[in-house]
Formats: structure tokens, sequence, C-alpha cells
């Protein structure tokens, strides 16, 4: 498999009512635009590379060390990508990886996956496997690994769960920490003390973001972790009802060959799917905001003249439930791609325009591509890889599997057991860790999934004698991951 032109423009193809599917989503790397929600025209437009950046994307690789934006959402699923339009936008400009995972589904363990560039499971792993707070990891991560490399690191919005990093961690210069999650009524911790603004919180963030970009010293890291679309669901007032006509689907799920703590749970109720359906209304809602943070970001990286020297990047900590499984409602930490699968768009730093690539990606990989633009050298192991790499040989990363590993902890289907897993671009394998005393159902042990074949996972092939020899051969990949032989 290999990169390929995959963007789209709004056009007569695509729907007209407030509904993507799924699957279409997905057959189009989350690329397509949703009608109803998208404004004819954005309100911003990124300038294409000068003949310097075009010929230094021809190897992926930058002279000098770019300033770095990322941007983190929470709890955004891979198939709401279609109703952000200055996303959309930006993904014409760059590089879209459309199967990056998260190996643990979850707020905290997503952070310090970023921070430290490591699974939270197998060999070197960095053990936070719940939501929990950074603890003793904070003293050997990114933040340090950057600040050593000489740049000026900021962080806005959600760090740690719980709620309360209330003084700036190792190696951030500029410390503006959410305390609270609500849009109002909130409080900041910032380098000195903590502070109660009054806008809310989006509008907040992003002047605040304004703010940094224009009095940094370059070059500079700024890690947004934005609140949305996570619960508490209150969007800002411009953007409240803006998704009203979009009534998200739910189709009946033939789950007979999943696990036990699947299989028990009833269809929902058409109380519960009207419920998920307005939900979603307010998570889109919420996802505009941070549409609107992304889009005038942009605009203000160009009025400063810093936009071609900034690498921008963008993915989510994490998917939640919309009843898919039948799981209940915003829940998460389970090993389907609705939770786990979190594409990742990066533009600038020689990463090439209009490119999809399609090739397994972890979230490690974030971690060691930041490390390696700004010219920094982590001092943990690393479990990610440079992406340009990918980019520039795509083929050589065709066969290449991915690691995956949960806890018990607060998952979206009560009983769910703790389970290690691995990707290869076209198959997932499941592997559950036994009670005490053993299953209690002997099919509780594996799922195995064909995801070129059966992407939303709902066809679990790991007991069908046929496939035996395919999940022998991906329980051992598995286990060389967890290792750390492969």
């Amino acid at each position: 498999m290999g990169g390929n032109d995959n963007t789209s423009e709004p056009n007569a193809d695509q729907p007209t009512t407030g509904r993507v599917s799924r699957r279409r989503a997905l057959q189009l790397g989350g690329l397509a635009v949703a009608g109803g929600t998208v404004a004819a025209t954005v309100p911003w437009a990124l300038r294409r590379r000068d003949q310097q950046a075009d010929a230094q994307a021809q190897d992926g690789r930058v002279a000098t060390r770019p300033n770095l934006l990322v941007i983190f959402a929470d709890d955004m699923r891979w198939d709401e990508l279609p109703y952000m339009p200055n996303l959309n936008r930006l993904l014409e400009q760059g590089t879209h990886f459309s199967r990056l995972r998260q190996p643990t589904p979850m707020c905290s363990p997503a952070r310090a996956t970023f921070l430290r560039g490591q699974n939270p499971t197998g060999s070197n792993g960095h053990g936070l496997l719940s939501q929990a707070t950074f603890g003793d990891l904070q003293h050997e991560s990114l933040a340090l690994w950057l600040r050593d490399a000489d740049y000026h690191n900021g962080l806005l919005g959600k760090y740690f769960l719980p709620i309360g990093a209330d003084r700036p961690a190792p190696g951030w210069h500029w410390w503006r920490a959410a305390l609270d999650p609500e849009a109002y009524n909130y409080r900041i911790a910032t380098n000195a003390r903590v502070i109660h603004p009054r806008p809310h919180q989006d509008d907040w963030f992003l002047a605040t973001a304004q703010e940094f970009v224009a009095e940094a010293t370059e070059p500079w890291f700024l890690w947004y972790c934005a609140n949305s679309p996570h619960t508490p669901l209150h969007p800002s007032p411009q953007n409240t009802g803006r998704h009203a006509d979009v009534d998200w689907p739910y189709e009946p799920q033939p789950l007979a060959d999943h696990p036990s703590w699947i299989r028990r749970r009833p269809e929902p109720a058409t109380q519960e799917i009207s419920d998920m359906q307005d939900y979603q209304r307010l998570r889109l809602d919420e996802l505009a905001d941070l549409d609107d943070f992304i889009g005038t970001m942009v605009e203000v990286l160009d009025r400063q003249g810093q936009l071609e020297d900034t690498v921008i990047m963008f993915y989510s900590d994490n998917g939640n439930s919309l009843l898919d499984h039948r799981t209940r409602v915003l829940g998460k930490h389970m090993p389907y791609d609705w939770a786990m699968l979190t594409p990742l768009t990066v533009v600038g730093g020689g990463f090439p325009a209009g490119v999809t690539v399609d090739v397994p990606c972890t979230a490690p990989d974030v971690t060691a591509t930041v490390t390696a633009l700004a010219g920094a050298t982590a001092t943990v192991p690393q479990h990610g890889i440079d992406l340009r790499d990918v980019v520039a040989d795509p083929g050589a990363f065709a066969d290449r599997a991915t690691l995956g590993g949960m806890g018990g902890r607060l998952p979206a289907a009560e009983g769910r057991l703790p389970c290690s897993l691995v990707c290869t671009s076209t198959h997932k394998l499941v592997r559950y860790n036994p009670p005490p005393g053993g299953f209690a159902d002997p099919t509780d042990d594996f799922e195995l999934y064909d995801l070129v074949d059966d992407p939303l996972e709902l066809h679990n092939l790991a007991h069908q004698p046929e496939h035996r020899p395919l999940r022998d051969e991906l329980e051992q990949r598995l286990d060389a991951l967890h290792n750390g032989e492969a």
C-alpha cells in the first residue's frame, strides 16, 4: 500500500442531508464533507508552499526547525471528520494518516503516550492505563526533550485526569491548564496563579493561543488539548444548534459471535437512540468550536508570517461510543476502531499536500515525528517512527503491525476483560486476559476482524476453523511486539 491523492471538495456526488455514512467516510479516509454543515466558502486559505518548500518536500525534510502546533481533540471519532470544514481544508494542504490508532483509547493514557512516545503496555511501556495523573513520568517527557532543544513550550487546555494540574509540569515555559471542564465558571492554572476567565472556555482558549504565538520566542511548541467534544457538552453560543438537522444513524448490529459482555447487551431502545442523537448534535456543535480554532489559528499564523515556519498536527486522544457494539453512549476504552482510530493530519515540515497514507500507524509515531522535527533527543525508549520515513516509502511499512492494550477500568461495556491487541493493514486480533478460574464463556478469549471487508468490526472470525492459522500468526506478532522483539 502507498500514499495516494485522496482529498475531496464538496461536489454534487456528496450528500445533501446532514448525514454521512460511517462506512463511506471510512472509505474516503475521513475526507468527505457533510452536506448541511459546511459553509459554501471556508474563511481562510492556506498558501501553497513556494518552490523551495516544494523541493524540500521531495525528500520529506526541512532545513530549519519549525514551530510546532499540536491540536489534540478530546473524544473525537474518526467519522466526525467530515463535519469540520476548516479541518478538511487543512487536509488538502497536508498529509493524512488515515490508519493511526491510539493503543489505549482513554484520556490520560493517550496523553502519556504523546508525552513519552511509548505504548502504555508491553516492553518499556509507560504503564499508565487509567484516568490518572502523569506522576513521575513527567520527569522524562517530550516537554523536557524540546526544552533541551531550545524550544519555547506552551500547554493550553486539559492536561491529565483527574483535572487539577495547578502548577507547571517540568519542561513547560508557558502554562494555561484547565482545572474544570465547564464552558463557564471554570478555573485556569497559569504559571503564577489560578485565574477565573469570564468568556466561554473555547473562546478563551482561542484568544489565549493567539497571544502565545504572538509572544513566544521561536521556535515554539504549543500543545492545545481541547475539551471538545468531551462532556459536559456546552458549545459556544455561535455554534449552538448548528447541527440540529443531523440524525446520526443507528442500525441493528449482528453481534452473535462477539464476547459475552457484548452479546448480553440488548439492542438500544428507541429512547436511547433518540438520546444518542441529541448528544451527537451537541458534540458536532462542540466540534464546530474546535474547527473555528483551526481556521482562526491558520489565519493568525499567516498574518504574523509564521505559517510557512509552522508544522500543524491534528488528531484525538480517542473516540467514543454512539451505541456502537451496543455499548453505552459516550463510553470509550474498547478495542474497536470507533474508540481507537484517530486519524492524524500533518501540514508543513516537508509533508506533501493532498496525500493520504493508509498504512498502519500508532500514536507514538506522533511523538517520534515531533522529536525528529525539533532536532531533539528522547531520553526513554521510543515505540514510534518518524512519519516522514513512512511518507517517503509507504510500501516499506505496508506489512507493519502496531500494538495496543487496555486495562479493565471504565470500559464502555461492563465486564470487558483486560486485553492486548495487534493491528495490521488488513486485520485486528484482540486477546483477552483470562480471569481467575478461566473464561466463563470459551469464546471470550479472542476477537479477530478483517478490517478491509468488515471495517465496522461486526463479524468476529476468531473461532472459525478456517481462520485459526491467521489467528495463530497474529498472536505470534502480538507476542513479539509485546516483548519488544519487533
